[in-house]
């Protein structure tokens, strides 16, 4: 196994010199003229015409192949799943928003918007809201039904958050007249 190191080494310097888009070495790897590398990683250094490539032409095409169809293997898993999704009723996001101010807050705000009945014309229970919030804000809202029920049991004023909401928005809207 140690008479393997040097070519793994050898090969992960290149596939890194790959990855990297390097150039600095160009010369040296990929002139014909340029005998003084002269690698070869698969089994068709035989077959290679000295006149018209280099040893390393070949691993260099094979990394670009593997690369695209890396890609291309991604890129239908993802459509597979969307599609699977899609039939299923559900909807994959990918969202940069994060939810940053507390679980309680928008847990109010779920429970707000699910007594105006704002969703799917009231139809949609409080279950696929707060799964939607979850996806869509990448956060675990753990027990929701508890804390609701913390909610509604507080002291001075069951609708902390939604106050603030208005009370940020009558602001802004101030500001904006004035």
């Amino acid at each position: 196994m140690l008479f393997l190191q040097p070519i793994y080494f050898i090969f992960n310097t290149f596939y890194q010199y790959f990855r990297g888009e390097e150039s600095y070495f160009g010369t040296q790897y990929f002139l014909r003229k340029n005998k003084s590398i002269r690698i070869q990683f698969d089994c068709s250094g035989s077959f290679i015409d000295d006149e018209f490539s280099t040893s390393l032409d070949s691993t260099f095409a094979n990394f670009i192949g593997y690369e695209s169809l890396i890609e291309y293997c991604q890129n239908e898993i993802e459509i597979l799943l969307l599609k699977t999704n899609l039939e299923q009723g559900l909807t994959i996001v990918n969202s940069k928003l994060k939810w940053t101010a507390t679980k309680i807050a928008l847990i109010e705000l779920i429970y707000a918007l699910d007594s105006l009945k704002v969703f799917n014309n009231g139809d949609a229970d409080i279950k696929q809201i707060a799964a939607t919030f979850e996806t869509i804000f990448n956060i675990d809202l753990g027990d929701y039904y508890r804390a609701f029920l913390e909610i509604k049991d507080r002291r001075k004023n069951n609708t902390k958050f939604l106050d603030s909401l208005k009370n940020a928005l009558l602001n802004r809207i101030l500001k904006f007249n004035q």
